[in-house]
């Protein structure tokens, strides 16, 4: 069985990770410190008459140029299992006003078997305010992973923002226990449409698209993943 217990220390975080320091200065900038969290994601989707539960979030603490940051992301099926659960632990040094790079750990708590990967990437807003990421994984079983996410804010309203998405991934090895095969394994597309009820909390409603690339197409295990999914969800973003 995997350990879960640190995958759910680690969303209680993101979540608490800020108001121990905003007493200092309310969110501000507070003696070259400050801390900031938010929880991008916390949806439920539907395809197929299948729920999940799906969160992602990040929280931080440090300087302009330096911090250390904390990321979870992971997806939780209706009977209660984890399909997936991620944390990364990485230090962020800013290289222009506009990029970090980012080193550190990823350990992922399921599914089985558990597995753990060095970090290093970059993310920061590139041109036309899109929101990018790029990371490099190399495991301990000698296989090296690749994700790249691009997202940006397109706002209709003061109030109303719609958000296309996209994320593509891709590993150097075959990881048949989880049925992973070297080379690109999937493409995510997303639109979300949310309303901000205030600057920290929006809700949103959209659609998400995945799909299975590569070897990993086809070769799935019916009853975890389809190779091509279509979701419609709701959610909630918090920020902090």
């Amino acid at each position: 069985m995997v350990n879960l217990s640190p995958c759910i220390l680690a969303v209680a975080t993101l979540l608490s990770a800020v108001p121990l320091t905003a007493q200092a200065g309310d969110g501000h900038d507070h003696d070259g410190l400050f801390a900031k969290a938010a929880l991008d994601r916390l949806e439920w989707t539907s395809s197929k008459g299948v729920a999940t539960l799906h969160w992602e979030g990040e929280a931080s603490l440090g300087g302009d140029e330096d911090k250390a940051v904390l990321l979870s992301r992971g997806t939780m099926a209706e009977d209660g299992d984890f399909d997936s659960a991620e944390v990364q632990v990485l230090w962020s040094h800013a290289i222009s006003d506009f990029f970090d790079v980012r080193t550190g750990v990823r350990g992922d708590l399921a599914p089985d078997p558990e597995r753990t990967a060095w970090v290093f990437g970059i993310s920061g807003l590139a041109p036309y305010w899109i929101e990018t990421s790029a990371s490099l994984f190399v495991g301990t079983r000698g296989d090296v992973g690749v994700r790249l996410e691009a997202d940006t804010d397109l706002a209709l309203t003061t109030r109303l923002i719609l958000q296309p998405s996209l994320e593509l991934n891709a590993t150097s090895k075959d990881d048949r226990q989880r049925e992973s095969y070297g080379g690109l394994t999937s493409l995510e597309g997303g639109l979300r449409l949310r309303y901000e009820v205030t600057p920290t909390v929006a809700p949103y409603v959209g659609v998400s698209w995945e799909r299975a690339l590569g070897e990993t197409n086809g070769r799935g295990d019916s009853h975890r993943h389809d190779d091509e999914t279509t979701s419609l969800l709701a959610g909630l973003k918090l920020m902090f």
